[in-house]
């Protein structure tokens, strides 16, 4: 995982594959061993059975918004904050999807959580169908944050998200390296401002807008001249 340390080891190999550049990057640094990196691919999947699937899936919901979130019930992947949002969202035309195992082990996480459902949640325990939920969700959100103890590594539920061309929300941790700036489907999520986080989820669905008063983005290349940098002003 991220946080393996490769002092630590009790066997070394010829050489290492790894899933992820900041795996390799502190295996490099403290280790004179040949490091490969190996990642789930990103696939261009075929999205024209997108409206069998939602009939199939939420025709009972009616004509609504549909979030998804793919993973282990643990307080590392952090369900309790979409949870949250769905709170805050309940008088709007979403639902939010859970698919995941909840474990006896999390117990003590997830059990609190399902205790206080609002009605917009639907939890799907685990499944062997969940590319029939990727190929019609309208939003991916994925809230792990990550801790000094408990990183992230490269999440697989991200690169099949991207695959099914979803748009997603979710944290930029520092393990990921920036990995998906190059994405057009990602968008990050504010570390310290919870409402901003609902407005995101909001203007993702097309559900409400951020006025521009309220918030502005950015986005410039390097200021290598003068021109740059009075039109980014």
């Amino acid at each position: 995982s991220s946080e393996t340390n490769p002092d630590q080891l009790t066997y070394y190999p010829d050489k290492f594959l790894l899933v992820s550049e900041w795996s390799k990057l502190v295996f490099e640094n403290k280790l004179d061993i040949p490091c490969d990196i190996w990642e789930y691919p990103i696939e261009d999947i075929d999205l024209s059975m997108r409206s069998k699937y939602k009939k199939e899936l939420f025709e009972e919901y009616g004509d609504v918004k549909h979030i998804i979130n793919v993973g282990l019930f643990t307080s590392g992947k952090n369900q309790g904050e979409i949870m949250e949002v769905a709170k805050k969202l309940i008088d709007k035309p979403i639902m939010f999807h859970f698919i995941g195992n909840q474990a006896p082990n999390f117990e003590n996480y997830w059990k609190p959580l399902m205790e206080d459902k609002p009605d917009n949640i639907v939890w799907w325990n685990e499944r062997t169908d969940v590319e029939r939920f990727y190929g019609c969700m309208d939003l991916f959100l994925f809230t792990s944050r990550g801790s000094d103890n408990d990183k992230e590594t490269m999440p697989l539920v991200i690169r099949e998200a991207i695959s099914h061309q979803i748009p997603q929300l979710l944290y930029n941790l520092p393990v990921y390296l920036n990995y998906f700036d190059k994405f057009d489907s990602i968008g990050y999520l504010n570390y310290d401002d919870f409402d901003l986080n609902v407005k995101l989820i909001r203007s993702t669905l097309n559900e409400g807008e951020i006025k521009p008063e309220e918030e502005a983005y950015v986005v410039c290349t390097y200021p290598v001249s003068d021109a740059i940098t009075q039109t980014t002003k």
